[in-house]
C-alpha cells in the first residue's frame, strides 16, 4: 500500500484495458487510480496533457449525474488549480457531491480539497476539512484516506504552531508504519526530519531528510528531491554554506517536475545568494519574482515561504520597495509559523518577515516590536535556528536604532546570538550596509514657557503642562547639555564659585560672601544715581534681587556662611523630587519622551543633561 509508481503504471494499465473493453466505469476508476494519491502527482507538461485526455474520456464515458461524473469533476478541478485554476471550483465540485451520500467519494474529495487549500488563506478552516477526510474514511473503512485524513490534520497542526503537533505526528509514524503505508510513512519521515532541524540538531536532521529522500523515491512521491532541497536549503543557510546547495536550488527552480504555481526556489535564490553578498545574483533572482508581481503570486503551499525568502533578500539588498510589498501582503499571515508545504522545513515565525520588511522601510520601532513577537514565537516553537538569526537581526537593528537603552539590549543579544550560533552550528550574517552605515534618524521634542506653564510639542503634538518647580531645573539642564549644575545653582538660578561647591567646604567661603556683598554695595549706588539708563536699571535690580537671594540662601541670621552637609542634603533632595515629579508629568502625555528623559538625567548634589539615543529635546527661551 502506498506505492505511488507502482500504483500509477497499474492504473494506467487498467485504463487501456477499460478502453479496449469499452467499459465506462471500469475506465473512470482507473483514471482516478492514475491521478495519484496527491494532486500534481503526474508532471511535465506532455504526461498531463494526456492526464487531462484520459479524464476526459473518462468523464464522457460515465453517465451524467452520477457518483464516477461527480468523483472525475473534483479531481480535474483539483488538478487544474495547480495550472492556475480557482480553488473555488474545487469546492463547488465537492458540494455537488455530499447529496450522493457515498463515504467513499466524499473521504476523497475532501482530501483533494485539502490538497489545495495549503495556502495561508486556509490555515483556519483547513483542519476542519482534515477531520472531514477522517469521519469519512472511518465510516467506510478505509484504511489509506483514514491516513490521508490523519497526515492532513498532523500538517494542519504544524501550520497553526498547534502544540498537539508533535503527538499528532507520532501516531502517524505508528499508524503508517504498521499499515506498510510508503507514501505516507515518508510525509512523518520528512516532518521528523524537520522537527531534528528546528531543535538545533543540524547534522541528526540532515541524515533524516536523505534517508526520508530516498524513501520517497523508491514510494514514487515525486517531490521527494524537492523536499530534500527544501531542508538541505535551510541547513545550508542557517550554517553559512550556501555555496553547496545554490546550484541545486536553482536548478530545480527550472525544473518541469515543479509546478508552474510555484515560485519558492527563485525567493530561494535570492535568499541565498544575497546571504553569500552575490548581490547581482539576489537582485536578478529577485527581479524574476517581482516581475510576476509578488501579489499575484499563486496561493500556493509555499506562498508564505516566498514571501519570506524574499523580505530576507531585500533586506540584505537594502530594498523598501519589495520589503514594503512584503510587508502588506504577509501582514494578514503574522500570527502563522512560515512551513512550506507538508510541513517539510520550519523557518519561524511570519513576525521575523514582518519585522525585516519594517527594517527595511525605515520603520525600526515596528521592526523591534515584530521580532520580539517572532522571539516570542520562535521560543513556543523550539525552532532554535531561526531565534538565534532573530536575536541576531534584532541587535543589529536595535543598534541602528540607538533609542534609550538599545545599545545595552543589542550587546546583551548580540552576545547571547553568539554562544547559542555556536552551540549548534549556525553561521550568524553580517548586517547589511545599508544597516550598519544607516545614520540615526531623530525624533525631536520642545518646551517653552507660558504664562502658567510650559507647552510640550513631540513631532507636532503640543500639550500643556502645569508649571512645576522642576520644569524650571530641567529646562535649565536640556539648555546645557553635558554640563554639571550643582543643586544650589538649580536652585538660586545663579552661577556659583567653584569654591561655592564643594561637599567639604562652606556653602560660600568668606571671599565669596565678601565679593557678592562688595558687589550688592557697587548696584544699590548705580540705581539711587539719577539719570540712568532704564534698561540698565531693569538689568542691574534683576541682578541685585539674585545675589541677595544666593546670600539669604547661603548665610545664617547672623552673617556666617551655612556649612554642609545640612543645606546641601536638602537641596539635593528637592531638586531630585522635583525633577522626577517634571519628567513624570511629561511621561503621562508623552511616554516616549519622558523615558528618554529619565534615562539621560543624572542626580546629586550635581545634576547633568547626558543627550544620547534617537531623541533631540530642546527649549525654546
Amino acid at each position: 500500500m502506498g506505492q505511488l509508481a507502482q500504483a500509477r503504471d497499474l492504473f494506467a494499465d487498467a485504463a487501456k484495458a477499460a478502453i479496449s473493453d469499452g467499459d465506462g466505469a471500469a475506465l473512470a476508476a482507473a483514471a482516478l487510480g492514475v491521478g495519484g494519491l496527491w494532486v500534481y502527482e503526474q508532471r511535465g507538461f506532455l504526461e498531463r496533457a494526456r492526464l487531462h485526455q484520459l479524464w476526459q474520456q473518462a468523464r464522457d464515458a460515465v453517465a451524467p449525474g452520477s457518483i464516477a461524473a461527480a468523483r472525475l469533476e473534483v479531481r480535474i478541478a483539483s488538478e487544474a488549480v495547480y495550472d492556475g485554476g480557482p480553488v473555488d471550483a474545487v469546492q463547488a465540485a465537492v458540494d455537488a457531491l455530499a447529496p450522493v451520500g457515498d463515504d467513499h467519494a466524499l473521504a476523497e474529495a475532501y482530501s483533494l480539497l485539502h490538497n489545495v487549500q495549503l495556502g495561508p488563506a486556509f490555515a483556519q478552516s483547513r483542519l476542519g476539512v482534515a477531520e472531514e477526510v477522517v469521519r469519512f474514511a472511518t465510516r467506510c473503512q478505509d484504511q489509506l484516506l483514514s491516513l490521508m485524513g490523519l497526515c492532513w490534520r498532523t500538517v494542519d497542526l504544524y501550520l497553526l504552531a498547534d502544540p498537539r503537533a508533535d503527538q499528532s505526528l507520532q501516531e502517524l509514524r505508528e499508524r503508517a508504519e504498521a499499515a506498510g503505508c510508503e507514501a505516507i510513512a515518508f510525509i512523518a519521515h520528512v516532518m521528523a526530519a524537520m522537527r531534528l532541524a528546528r531543535a538545533g540538531r543540524l547534522d541528526e536532521a540532515e541524515a533524516a531528510a536523505v534517508a526520508a529522500c530516498q524513501r520517497g523515491i523508491a514510494a514514487g512521491d515525486p517531490d521527494a528531491p524537492a523536499y530534500l532541497a527544501a531542508l538541505l536549503g535551510a541547513l545550508r543557510w542557517w550554517q553559512g554554506r550556501g555555496t553547496e546547495i545554490l546550484d541545486d536550488v536553482r536548478a530545480i527552480g527550472t525544473s518541469p517536475r515543479l509546478g508552474s504555481n510555484d515560485h519558492v526556489y527563485i525567493a530561494a535564490d535570492a535568499c541565498l545568494s544575497a546571504a553569500l553578498g552575490d548581490l547581482d545574483g539576489a537582485e536578478e533572482a529577485l527581479a524574476r519574482l517581482t516581475g510576476i508581481g509578488l501579489a499575484a503570486l499563486p496561493p500556493s503551499s509555499s506562498w508564505l515561504t516566498t514571501l519570506f525568502l524574499a523580505g530576507e533578500a531585500a533586506f540584505m539588498l537594502g530594498d523598501p520597495a519589495t520589503a514594503a510589498e512584503v510587508r502588506t501582503l504577509v501582514r494578514p499571515y503574522a500570527g502563522l509559523p512560515v512551513m512550506p508545504s507538508l510541513a517539510v522545513v520550519c523557518l519561524g515565525s511570519a513576525q521575523r518577515t514582518l519585522g525585516l520588511a519594517a527594517a527595511t522601510c525605515g520603520d525600526l520601532d515596528a521592526a523591534v516590536e515584530h521580532l520580539d513577537l517572532a522571539l516570542d514565537v520562535d521560543r513556543q516553537l523550539g525552532t532554535r535556528p531561526m531565534s538565534i538569526l532573530t536575536e541576531h537581526a534584532l541587535a543589529s537593528i536595535l543598534t541602528a536604532r540607538r533609542s534609550n537603552d538599545d545599545l545595552d539590549r543589542a550587546q546583551t543579544l548580540r552576545a547571547r546570538s553568539s554562544a547559542r550560533a555556536a552551540r549548534v552550528g549556525v553561521q550568524l550574517p553580517a548586517a547589511p550596509d545599508w544597516l550598519a552605515h544607516r545614520p540615526v534618524q531623530r525624533h525631536r521634542a520642545g518646551l517653552r514657557p507660558l504664562p502658567g506653564g510650559w507647552e510640550l510639542t513631540v513631532e507636532g503634538r503640543k500639550t500643556m503642562l502645569s508649571d512645576r518647580v522642576g520644569m524650571g531645573y530641567l529646562a535649565t539642564l536640556l539648555r546645557t547639555p553635558g554640563e554639571d549644575h550643582h543643586v544650589l545653582r538649580l536652585m538660586i538660578g545663579v552661577t556659583l564659585p567653584s569654591s561655592a561647591v564643594s561637599n567639604t567646604q562652606a556653602v560660600l567661603d568668606r571671599e565669596a560672601v565678601t565679593s557678592y556683598r562688595s558687589r550688592v554695595k557697587e548696584l544699590s549706588a548705580l540705581l539711587a544715581a539719577s539719570g540712568s539708563d532704564p534698561a540698565g536699571m531693569v538689568e542691574q535690580r534683576q541682578e541685585l534681587e539674585a545675589i541677595q537671594s544666593v546670600l539669604r540662601a547661603a548665610t545664617g541670621q547672623d552673617g556666617r556662611s551655612r556649612v554642609f552637609p545640612t543645606d546641601q542634603e536638602r537641596a539635593r533632595t528637592a531638586v531630585r523630587k522635583a525633577l522626577v515629579r517634571a519628567i513624570e508629568s511629561i511621561r503621562t502625555v508623552e511616554p516616549a519622551v519622558g523615558s528618554y528623559l529619565e534615562a539621560t538625567m543624572t542626580t546629586g548634589y550635581t545634576c547633568r543633561y547626558e543627550p544620547r539615543g534617537d531623541w533631540v529635546v530642546t527649549v525654546e527661551d
